[in-house]
């Protein structure tokens, strides 16, 4: 029989009651506050740590008192940091250079434009290998774990082809923008059709994966994100009590998907006989704090640097590094074989990674990075909040700030990536053009 502790949860409850009185002081005047990148990092705190600490699931009764409380001061350790960074810097100054250069196409001609060559960079890898085999292609899609893609399946260590459909991307990359032009009345029905396409692709693509990270981001930063800046305040706000009261609902959807992707399909009924569902992002930082150094040495920064060279081609780059965070937890867990493959990988959660990479030291300054991070971001709305393509772009740095909760992956910002690199190439041809212009009586402070 397991033997588990008498754990008291008292920490978690007092660093649950701070966070939310953190999140409460800034949107007391103002709901529609919860909608930037300061608040959204706190629920990230919340969905991905704060939630697990306070239930106290049987997996972290199997821990001693004082682990359990040396994880709950890392975390609060994480938040502090955090909101020192936010509120005594002056943010990162590169964000603003990045809207004023996505206001450009506050202009519906180039923001068409814009859809249409990232959709047809994104749709053709997806018609080169499916051709007319359409009926297979959906089935490999919506198969989820089972099949893994099918015909639109990529293996962890690409070849030259898997190079070629990683340039879907540019479809999700695009397809907050073809929002705008679906929900705008003044566009054409051929417009309206080929942009309905866009953005419902990668909410296949996401719910077909299993995927959360990416069915948040299609439907959040896309669907939702283009209703919610079009609405007035009032309509706002009513956006944000409807999510908040719906959440339970959101997460039991959420926990149902990635319970039964291995099944190749949607079953409600999983999410209950699931032992976990990847939110359990503190027992995870339990594991590492207990695995690291004494286990397994500091990483240094190193599976951040697998990271950011994630988008180089294998094919161009042969020997690339594969160990990941992911990967070494697998390690840890004993989930690799003798060929050094993994059976899974294991997300090891924001504040986790930090500590694996430079322990305590990591969790204080990456956090205070962070915090300055995201205090640059937040200066976009205050600085074209008349731009909805910018706001849309906004809105999918926050999709990314909420999954990366989980780890930091370049993946969440591939979309973000493609689709400045896009504005960055379209832009170019009219380079005389005026873009939106900023607010001259808007603060960054």
């Amino acid at each position: 029989m397991d033997n588990y502790n008498d754990i008291s949860a008292t920490g978690a409850y007092l660093l649950a009651v701070l966070v939310a009185v953190a999140i409460l002081a800034d949107v007391r005047h103002d709901l529609t506050r919860l909608v930037s990148g300061r608040n959204v990092v706190l629920l990230a705190i919340g969905a991905w740590y704060l939630f697990e600490m306070v239930m106290l699931p049987a997996a972290l009764r199997s821990h001693t008192q004082e682990e359990f409380n040396l994880g709950v001061c890392y975390v609060g350790l994480a938040f502090l940091s955090f909101m020192l960074g936010y509120h005594y810097t002056s943010g990162c100054s590169l964000f603003l250079a990045m809207g004023k250069r996505i206001s450009f196409f506050d202009d519906e001609r180039w923001l068409w434009r814009i859809v249409l060559v990232g959709a047809l960079i994104g749709f053709a890898p997806i018609v080169y290998n499916t051709g007319t085999r359409v009926a297979e292609m959906f089935q490999g899609m919506m198969g989820q774990r089972a099949t893994w893609g099918g015909l639109l399946g990529r293996g962890r260590y690409g070849d030259a082809r898997a190079a070629f459909l990683v340039l879907e991307l540019f479809v999700g990359a695009v397809a907050p923008f073809a929002a705008i032009i679906l929900f705008d009345q003044r566009s054409k029905l051929v417009q309206r059709l080929f942009c309905f396409l866009v953005v419902v692709w990668p909410v296949l693509r996401g719910f077909g994966s299993g995927m959360r990270s990416s069915l948040i981001v299609a439907v959040g930063c896309s669907i939702a994100a283009v209703l919610y800046w079009r609405a007035s305040a009032v309509w706002r706000k009513g956006m944000i009590w409807a999510i908040l009261f719906s959440t339970p609902l959101l997460y039991g959807i959420m926990a149902a998907i990635v319970a039964s992707r291995g099944s190749g399909a949607f079953s409600w009924e999983a999410r209950e006989r699931a032992e976990g569902v990847g939110n359990e992002m503190f027992r995870e930082l339990l594991f590492i704090i207990s695995k690291v150094p004494s286990c397994a040495d500091y990483q240094y920064g190193y599976v951040y640097y697998v990271q950011l060279v994630n988008p180089i081609p294998r094919f161009l780059w042969p020997d690339k590094p594969t160990l990941d965070a992911g990967l070494l937890m697998a390690d840890l867990y004993g989930e690799v074989n003798a060929r050094g493959e993994a059976h899974l990988t294991i997300s090891p959660g924001l504040i986790g990674e930090m500590y694996l990479n430079f322990g305590v030291f990591g969790i204080m300054g990456l956090s205070f990075f962070g915090g300055w991070l995201v205090k640059g971001w937040d200066v976009i709305p205050k600085l074209f909040s008349d731009s909805l393509p910018v706001m849309m772009f906004y809105s999918g740095g926050l999709g990314a700030l909420f999954i990366m909760g989980r780890s930091f992956t370049m993946n969440m910002f591939y979309g973000l990536l493609g689709l400045v690199l896009l504005a960055w190439l379209i832009r170019s041809f009219n380079p005389n053009a005026v873009s939106a212009s900023v607010h001259p009586a808007a603060s960054v402070q």
